[in-house]
């Protein structure tokens, strides 16, 4: 996370009344999981769109909502490695905005883990032809997902 960033980190739908919040840092600089907690209560939480830190406004969003990844499951934060963490299910994922001229270069972290074992999952790939590739600068589009 940007220590400069100061706005919110993620906008999250409750699956209970399709209300939306957006969710940002706690005190200790982390996803303020009382707020998100507080927000979504005992129903389950999806991500509606992921913050771009960079300033260039390339949030990353699903508007669908069968497609939105989970971060709330029935009052129960997603947690990897005790940290909060993303529930991609295979046909949950991000989408970028367009975008194009990354002449400046960008930077990408993914950290993720496979629950069970799989023959193909992919954690970002690029849109033309719907052909998972890995990144190049070619691409105006991108997604974050698995499956």
């Amino acid at each position: 996370m940007s220590t400069s960033y100061t706005g919110s980190i993620i906008k999250v739908r409750s699956r209970s009344d399709d209300a939306t919040q957006d969710v940002g840092y706690d005190a200790g600089n982390h996803l303020d999981t009382n707020a998100l907690k507080t927000f979504v209560g005992s129903g389950s939480g999806f991500i509606d769109t992921w913050y771009d830190q960079s300033g260039n406004n390339r949030n990353q969003t699903m508007a669908t909502t069968g497609n939105q990844p989970r971060i709330v499951n029935s009052g129960v934060i997603e947690r990897k490695n005790g940290q909060p963490a993303v529930y991609f299910n295979g046909s949950t994922y991000m989408a970028s905005a367009s975008f194009s001229a990354l002449s400046s270069g960008f930077t990408v972290a993914i950290i993720a883990g496979v629950n069970s074992n799989v023959t193909y999952s992919t954690f970002a790939n690029k849109t033309q032809s719907n052909i998972g590739m890995p990144f190049d600068q070619w691409n105006t589009n991108y997604y974050i997902g698995n499956g």
